[in-house]
C-alpha cells in the first residue's frame, strides 16, 4: 500500500495493581479492525494475578498495535477506538481499596482529646496535634458569622506572640 496512513500505538495501562481480568473482547475487537496490521500484548499482562503499573513511558507499556490504512477516515476511526478500548483493557483487584488507602494517608482527621474535638492533619504520616478546630474549618458563631470569628482568632493569635 502506498500513500497510506500509519501509526504504532503503544498500549498504555491506566490501572495498577494485581490483574483480575483481561478484556479479551476488546483485544479481539482491536485485532479484527481493518487498519490493524499486527499487534502484541506482552505475555505478563495476559496472566491473571500478575502485577501491572500505570504506563508512564515506553518501557512501561503493555504492548503495541501497528495500524495502517489508505483510507484516512477508517484509519482515524480505528485509531480512536483503540485509544478508547485501551482504558478498559485490564481490571485490577481492589483498585478502589488501594485508592481509598492512598487518600486516607493524606486525609484530615477529627479526634477527641480530653473531651474536646480537634482536627489533626496528616503530613507524611505524622499528625500535627497543634491544629484545633477553627472557623477556617467550618465553625461559625450563633449568628453564622464565620469571618468575625476568624478575625477575632487572628487578633488573639497576634496578641499572644
Amino acid at each position: 500500500v502506498t500513500g497510506a496512513y500509519g501509526a504504532i500505538v503503544h498500549l498504555a495501562s491506566h490501572v495498577e495493581g494485581t490483574i483480575e481480568e483481561v478484556n479479551y473482547e476488546a483485544l479481539e475487537e482491536i485485532e479484527g479492525m481493518p487498519s490493524v496490521m499486527a499487534m502484541e500484548v506482552y505475555p505478563q499482562f495476559l496472566s491473571l494475578g500478575s502485577e501491572i503499573q500505570k504506563t508512564v513511558d515506553i518501557r512501561s507499556d503493555t504492548g503495541w498495535v501497528h495500524i495502517m490504512n489508505d483510507n484516512e477516515e477508517q484509519f482515524l476511526k480505528d485509531y480512536n477506538r483503540i485509544i478508547w478500548l485501551m482504558e478498559k483493557m485490564f481490571k485490577v483487584e481492589e483498585e478502589e481499596e488501594v485508592e481509598e488507602e492512598e487518600r486516607m494517608g493524606d486525609a484530615d482527621m477529627e479526634v477527641e482529646i480530653n473531651g474536646e474535638k480537634e482536627d489533626r492533619v496528616s503530613v507524611d504520616g505524622e499528625y500535627d496535634e497543634t491544629l484545633s478546630s477553627s472557623p477556617a474549618n467550618g465553625d461559625v458563631d450563633d449568628d453564622g458569622n464565620a469571618m468575625k470569628m476568624i478575625e477575632e482568632q487572628a487578633k488573639e493569635d497576634s496578641q499572644s506572640t
